[in-house]
């Protein structure tokens, strides 16, 4: 290329601002329309969408003497399925949006900790669901925390009767010993 061809593609290559800025003031009309409809349909759309809150709570997984009532994963999952979680479809049509359980997983820190996460159009309805979840995680599991009771009371009742026949034997065996 000669030197005359490559001054004029770097002339053709610069940006004119005064041109820009003459551009810019002939359109001053329609860019303050346009700018001024989108500020307001912005505005209209915040101001009607229904505010979403988030609840986020941690479970503990209670232990049934030395061992976990069940593991923390496995619960996640059962969970996941009775409460829907996965299901992105969660709507039917025509259903208005309350609260949902927006995700349930183990506690990356503590092992026998759940997350659970809701989201509600308000924090009431939030905590409504994960009490929710919280009230199945109580009444899936009571029966094995009272069976654990009962078993441990029949212990103790056996254990008690052991000890009063220790006891009564020893009181005959001395009652013996004093009458001989």
């Amino acid at each position: 290329m000669t030197e005359n061809n490559k001054l004029n593609n770097y002339t053709e290559d610069e940006i004119d601002l005064k041109e820009l800025f003459n551009t810019i003031i002939k359109n001053k009309k329609i860019i303050l329309i346009v700018t001024t409809v989108v500020t307001i349909l912005s505005i209209i759309y915040v101001l009607s969408k229904t505010p979403i809150y988030e609840v986020k709570s941690n479970i503990e997984i209670g232990f049934i003497g030395k061992e976990l009532i069940a593991q923390p994963l496995s619960i996640s999952k059962e969970l996941n399925v009775v409460f829907n979680v996965e299901d992105k479809l969660r709507l039917k049509k025509g259903e208005k949006f309350i609260s949902e359980v927006s995700s349930i997983v183990q506690n990356k820190k503590v092992e026998n900790f759940l997350e659970i996460k809701t989201l509600a159009i308000s924090n009431d309805k939030a905590l409504e669901k994960n009490k929710e979840v919280l009230t199945y995680l109580q009444n899936k599991y009571q029966n094995k925390i009272d069976q654990y009771i009962l078993k441990n009371k029949i212990f103790i009742i056996n254990i008690q009767k052991e000890i009063k026949n220790i006891d009564d034997f020893e009181k005959k065996y001395l009652q013996r010993k004093i009458e001989l």
